[in-house]
């Protein structure tokens, strides 16, 4: 990390003036690297602070050493996930983060086409289908009935999230 200082001095024409700065032993901070990979790839990786860190996979990017929360998110697949990992001083840290998946059942009376995310994931009936965790955008379409309706689904780690109609 820097911190940036900045001073106004007035020096007249054809003097030498000595400006020193004392930094603060607080404000150094340590730093290393990180190598992350995550399934699913192509993640936007953000440190604790909101810094964009840039997406997976990341190659010995430089972060403050020390345990860091790091949120993974990607907006085509629904994932908002935040992991911690430990970073050493003067190290390369490789990791690997394996978003969790739940799953999501869709009942439909008489039937829909289903959207996650935007895209088709099948035609009712069908089985419970694997998501990553985090906040879903489903949509059943039904044509013939009229009906195109939207609902915003939390999947949660290892547990089931239902969306049931009867139309």
């Amino acid at each position: 990390g820097h911190e940036t200082q900045e001073r106004l001095v007035d020096v007249d024409k054809g003097a030498t003036v000595d400006v020193v700065f004392e930094l603060d032993r607080e404000a150094q901070v340590d730093t290393g690297t990180l190598t992350l990979d995550s399934s699913p790839t192509d993640c936007t990786v953000y440190l604790e602070k909101g810094r964009n860190l840039g997406k997976t996979p990341l190659k010995k990017v430089k972060v403050p050493a020390g345990t860091l929360t790091l949120r993974l998110v990607h907006d085509r697949k629904g994932v908002d996930f935040s992991a911690r990992v430990k970073v050493d001083k003067d190290q390369d840290t490789r990791q690997t983060i394996v978003v969790p998946k739940g799953r999501l059942k869709v009942v439909v009376r008489s039937w829909a086409d289903v959207y996650v995310d935007g895209t088709k994931i099948g035609t009712t009936p069908f089985g419970a289908k694997d998501l990553f965790a985090g906040k879903h955008e489903v949509r059943l379409v039904n044509p013939k009935l009229g009906k195109d309706e939207r609902e915003s689904v939390l999947v949660k780690p290892g547990e089931d999230a239902k969306v049931k109609r009867d139309w």
